[in-house]
């Protein structure tokens, strides 16, 4: 228990680490959103860190790193996922968020079954959800994803 308490600090110390960082310098990042999907069903999560709102999995890519790669490999850290498909982009697109500038790739990934768990610390929870009832409050990059995926254009507000 101490020890996901001290990692889970660690996660909320290093997001106002990156929101200062951001406000200040303005940096260019790279990173993916992942919709994980089983049948119609989509999977979200709850960070430790932020804002708590539900939000898809994903994460910044590392220098170098192909939006694929980043995808796979943020995955493999947040989630134990049965059955998992190999990762397609469904859309890159650019957006301003808390100061920084983000090009983001929109990554789906189909699972064989609706089932997962956290593996490490930086989720608090997980779930499930039909398109058409998905959980308060959240993202709005969730929202986004979903239009791209419909293939409309992206807002880059989310």
């Amino acid at each position: 228990m101490i020890r996901r308490t001290a990692a889970r600090a660690g996660y909320q110390a290093a997001y106002v680490g990156l929101r200062v960082w951001s406000a200040l310098l303005h940096p260019h990042t790279r990173g993916v959103k992942c919709l994980v999907c089983a049948g119609e069903d989509i999977l979200l999560v709850r960070h430790s860190y932020g804002p708590r709102a539900w939000d898809m999995p994903g994460g910044f890519a590392r220098r170098g790193e192909p939006f694929l790669q980043t995808a796979r490999r943020e995955i493999s850290e947040e989630l134990s996922l049965t059955d998992p498909g190999e990762p397609v982009v469904i859309a890159e697109f650019e957006r301003d968020h808390v100061g920084r500038h983000e090009s983001l790739a929109a990554v789906r990934v189909e699972v064989g079954a609706a089932s997962a768990a956290i593996r490490g610390h930086e989720l608090l929870e997980l779930g499930w959800f039909r398109r058409d009832a998905l959980p308060e409050p959240r993202a709005e990059i969730v929202e986004e994803i979903l239009a791209l995926e419909r293939g409309l254009p992206p807002s880059g507000r989310g």
